[in-house]
């Protein structure tokens, strides 16, 4: 389940809704189906293409979903782990402040991620999602991604094109408390 930090430090439970709707932010919980072996498979680090392709099957059900409902045409996984020779380019680019043209789908399959937000105020927030945590990120909001400390995810990316989501780099100056 999603756990939202404000600068404040609270964390709001039952109100993250609220509080991301203020934003636009989408987020909800798709249970994740399928047997024993997704299971198994998603507890791996390495995935071949064929495994790849049975995850990606496997969550067919979510894709058609988002599809109709919010008009994803793309999804791509994202299979990240402390080995993985394109983990660290992808943490250097993805942990900085950056938007979309378009919307921007994300459902945890394994692992944890923390997105990062910019309110209208000027204040930050964290958003820690783990296992069936789905996020829909409005176009021209501003955020960041890491991870967790294990360095693990494995997670479904929607997007509108082929080329999936550009992130375009914007600078963010935090507010200074006085």
């Amino acid at each position: 389940m999603a756990i939202l930090q404000l600068e404040d430090r609270k964390i709001y439970g039952l109100a993250i809704a609220t509080v991301l709707g203020s934003l636009n932010i989408g987020l909800e919980r798709i249970s994740l189906l399928g047997d024993r072996d997704l299971h198994q498979v998603l507890e791996k680090d390495i995935l071949n293409p064929f495994e790849k392709h049975q995850v990606l099957q496997t969550t067919n059900y979510a894709f058609d979903l988002l599809k109709k409902r919010d008009g994803y045409q793309q999804r791509d996984l994202m299979v990240l782990h402390p080995g993985s020779p394109s983990l660290y380019p992808f943490l250097l680019r993805s942990d900085r402040w950056h938007t979309h043209t378009h919307a921007e789908g994300l459902y945890i399959l394994s692992g944890e991620c923390i997105l990062s937000f910019i309110h209208p105020n000027g204040t930050q927030m964290q958003l820690l999602l783990q296992p069936g945590d789905y996020v829909n990120i409005p176009r021209r909001l501003p955020h960041r991604f890491s991870l967790s400390a294990s360095l693990n995810l494995k997670a479904v990316q929607y997007s509108f094109t082929p080329e999936g989501c550009i992130p375009d780099f914007v600078r963010y100056q935090p507010l200074i408390a006085s």
